[in-house]
């Protein structure tokens, strides 16, 4: 009777975190028009959230931030936010007269079919411009959006006066291709894109359990003993940004952590739909910053996108690490964007 034991156990702990994960990784049907409403309305996870009918059909959720006459500017969500991110830079961008517009692509009330690819995304991105009837617009992207940005660059040039990639990342074929731009990166992250190449299945397992932590603990998992005391601060309960994250994280996985998993699969797993000569051939100028002691956006990526983009520019800033696209650190680093594109001459440069 004893041998029941053990078996039992494994049944009581195994089962309900079975039916847990299943409920955090499985995929959810699209929402309806009338369930996005429900979703942006007062109250809501997503609040303030705008609901756009695309040429195609296709709903699209968004955010508008800053003066709503000021220059156009698509705003890329990272990985576990949605556009809300750039929430905490109202303010910023209505002082600099930008009209923010901020689109929610993976995560949250995004439902990017089973089959996308980057290139969707950035199609989805320009049909957005469209409805909002943008003939030019600036892009910016933050670490996972950065890949989208990219996209959007090389596949609608003539749309786009300038791009700021805030912690540039690479497609995981261009990694596969040189992975000597990957060296140093912080274990996790090599993993996932590991994963996602060679075994994209894993990914919806990995992120469940991520899914399983309490919000506190997602946070906790992004410090390691290369985040700078500023940073490491950031993170801390009590921090505003530790706030802030929290809320971006809660409204993200709202509907479950599968996003996670199709999001690392699309940006490092599968053919990413442009190519890097598209990219230097449609000629937008590319600003491109990261930290020199992130180990998630590494320099070394930067330096690559820099070497082969001939109408780039790029910043390595002292002392910052994988949070440098986000919180006031955003801030100095749009005003520098900013400050560039009203010189028009891209230079090389480091802090």
């Amino acid at each position: 009777m004893n041998a029941w034991i053990p078996v039992a156990a494994v049944a009581a702990v195994g089962l309900p975190t079975w039916w847990a994960s299943r409920r955090i990784w499985r995929r959810p049907p699209p929402l309806t028009e009338a369930e996005l409403v429900q979703r942006t309305a007062p109250g809501a996870r997503s609040a303030g959230a705008r609901i756009a009918k695309l040429q195609n059909g296709e709903l699209l959720t968004y955010w508008e931030f800053g003066d709503p006459e000021g220059v156009p500017l698509i705003a890329l969500h990272g990985m576990g936010a949605s556009g809300r991110m750039y929430s905490a830079h109202d303010e910023f961008f209505r002082a600099r007269g930008v009209r923010c517009i901020a689109p929610n692509l993976v995560g949250g009330l995004a439902d990017p079919p089973p089959t996308s690819r980057l290139s969707d995304f950035a199609a989805s991105v320009v049909r957005l411009a469209d409805h909002l009837r943008l003939e030019k617009f600036l892009v910016i992207g933050v670490s996972y959006g950065t890949l989208v940005a990219q996209a959007v660059a090389a596949l609608a040039p003539n749309r786009v006066e300038r791009a700021g990639l805030f912690g540039p990342m690479l497609p995981g074929r261009w990694i596969a291709e040189h992975p000597e731009v990957a060296k140093g990166a912080r274990q996790n992250d090599a993993a996932l894109w590991s994963t996602a190449q060679r075994f994209p299945a894993l990914l919806y397992p990995m992120t469940a359990l991520f899914g399983l932590s309490p919000t506190a603990a997602k946070i906790q998992s992004f410090v390691d003993e290369r985040l700078p005391a500023e940073e490491r601060a950031m993170l801390q309960p009590g921090h505003p940004f530790h706030e802030q994250f929290a809320t971006l994280l809660e409204e993200c996985g709202q509907r479950g952590y599968w996003l996670m998993a199709i999001g690392a699969e699309i940006g490092w797993g599968r053919e990413p739909g442009f190519t890097l000569e598209q990219l230097d051939a449609g000629g937008v100028p590319l600003f491109l910053e990261t930290g020199d002691q992130d180990n998630a956006h590494l320099p070394a990526m930067a330096e690559y996108l820099h070497r082969r983009v001939c109408n780039s520019s790029v910043n390595i800033v002292a002392g910052q690490g994988r949070f440098g696209g986000m919180g006031s650190l955003l801030e100095a680093g749009i005003t520098r964007f900013l400050a560039e594109r009203a010189s028009a001459s891209p230079t090389r440069s480091a802090e």
